[in-house]
């Protein structure tokens, strides 16, 4: 935005400053001052709004209304906005926005967010390509003030924050991760705005109801796996049920990739049965099935392997070791070595389905014994040698270490808990406890993550790291959904 001829000059610095009504008259207040400078300004649509209300108010003090006549309200509006522009010594600009909501912090009763204020900060060079985004949201933002509960624009402003996180602006914005928790509030504000005019019998429907629930979803998970250790369950919670209404559409139905991410959403909230489902669905198409890439495949295999269904799980993965080798950068020696993993659970398995078809112990050794000789373990046709190279921690944490660098938390927890039971010196291994820790957290095991990572803090007491994600697990600030950013 610009200062305009008429536009209500708030302060200069901070210190307030009278109406200005000419250009010369700004430039001779604020050209002596020292660089940078802030100039906080209410531009003339805004200015005439509140004298307006100034002067409707002014009447009813002079002439009260009878009783009943006039309803009013001190409640606050649900967006207060302002806009303020600040000149800096690289020649940027900053653009702040500003939207709260009237409800409190947290949950509402219906385990929906309820968003405290959240204010943008966003700078951008006069030289980059375009501002057209941050343009279009001032002018939302004033289109907002007369419309609060506008779902169309309301989203919208969620998707241009979006947009500008994902680099559509400029590569100096402080915190892309806020930014988009910012967009996926706006759009649960649209959301909200929805449903309140539905329930008013005055229905606002999103435009695109199929691509706004995707947009959703896949908003609140981006938002709680960027944030690693430190990520927000009510975004995971928002995206999963954002998720099952996207499934609902038929455009977004046959999107191989919502059907995935809305599984892995299940599997980071530890639902392993309701991301089962979600495959299965998804499986079951022949002509979704034939389309699935291997990476795809590995994923049903370590969530079936999970849930005990030892079957599809070694379907899965001799369908990819046979056919289509391992996804990359794997190696067939990484699926041969979770083909035997999956067979000794299997062999091991009492209670399994079928006990007919389960596997020998013998037969997982061997899988095992290939690999060690293809790995060039020393010995390996030797069983003692064998047992120690499996008893050895190093040999589950490399294994696990490639699965968790690749978003195969599943199979990384396991092999991190092989590394951990099946070595007793690495008890001492405070990095080692890190890993499964973060395993589990991202598998939606809490309980065993917290459990891990004060084993750790066991070990190395004074560690830093592990005492801040250690604090943050035990007390995560669900209330803290809304986002303050700060340009550099």
């Amino acid at each position: 935005g610009m200062v305009q001829v008429g536009d209500d000059v708030i302060a200069i610095n901070g210190a307030p400053l009278g109406k200005v009504t000419s250009h010369r008259v700004l430039a001779e207040k604020v050209g002596p001052l020292k660089r940078p400078v802030k100039i906080t300004f209410m531009s003339r649509p805004a200015a005439e709004t509140l004298a307006t209300q100034q002067e409707l108010k002014r009447k009813l003090t002079m002439n009260p209304p009878d009783a009943g006549s006039l309803e009013t309200s001190d409640k606050p509006s649900t967006s207060d906005k302002m806009a303020s522009l600040e000149s800096a010594e690289d020649g940027s600009i900053v653009s702040e926005v500003t939207a709260a909501s009237t409800k409190g912090e947290g949950l509402d009763e219906r385990k929906r967010i309820a968003p405290s204020p959240a204010r943008a900060q966003m700078r951008w060079k006069k030289a980059d390509a375009t501002t057209a985004h941050l343009d279009e949201i001032a002018d939302l933002h004033w289109n907002l003030q007369g419309n609060e509960s506008s779902v169309a624009e309301l989203g919208r402003v969620g998707q241009l924050c979006l947009m500008i996180a994902d680099g559509g602006i400029s590569k100096t914005i402080a915190d892309e991760n806020q930014l988009r928790k910012l967009g996926a509030l706006f759009l649960d504000l649209a959301q909200d705005a929805s449903a309140s005019a539905a329930a008013a019998g005055m229905p606002q429907p999103h435009p695109e109801p199929g691509t706004y629930w995707c947009l959703v979803a896949r908003t609140h998970l981006k938002a709680f796996e960027t944030q690693a250790l430190f990520g927000l369950r009510t975004n995971l919670m928002r995206a999963g049920t954002a998720f099952d209404t996207a499934l609902h559409s038929f455009a977004s139905s046959t999107d191989i990739d919502l059907w995935f991410e809305s599984a892995r959403c299940s599997v980071a909230m530890g639902q392993y049965d309701r991301a089962a489902q979600t495959l299965g669905a998804l499986g079951a198409n022949p002509q979704f099935n034939a389309a699935l890439p291997p990476k795809f495949k590995l994923h049903y295999a370590e969530l079936f392997k999970v849930l005990g269904q030892w079957e599809e799980a070694h379907s899965y993965l001799y369908g990819l070791f046979t056919e289509h080798g391992a996804p990359p950068p794997l190696s067939q020696q990484d699926l041969l070595f979770t083909m035997a993993r999956v067979y000794e659970e299997w062999s091991q398995d009492e209670h399994c389905d079928n006990p007919e078809n389960r596997p020998s112990t013998k037969t997982s050794r061997d899988m095992y014994r290939q690999v060690a000789i293809q790995l060039g373990v020393a010995n390996a046709e030797d069983e003692a040698a064998l047992d120690g190279w499996l008893s050895t921690a190093a040999t589950w944490r490399d294994f696990a270490d490639k699965f968790s660098s690749l978003g195969y938390h599943l199979l990384a927890m396991d092999f991190y808990y092989q590394a951990l039971t099946r070595d007793e010196s690495a008890t001492s291994n405070h990095s080692l406890w890190y890993r499964y820790a973060k395993a589990c957290y991202f598998a939606g095991q809490l309980r065993s993550a917290s459990d891990a990572l004060n084993s750790a803090l066991e070990v190395v007491p004074d560690n830093k790291t592990y005492t801040k994600v250690a604090a943050f697990w035990a007390s995560p600030p669900e209330s803290e959904y809304a986002s303050s950013l700060t340009g550099p």
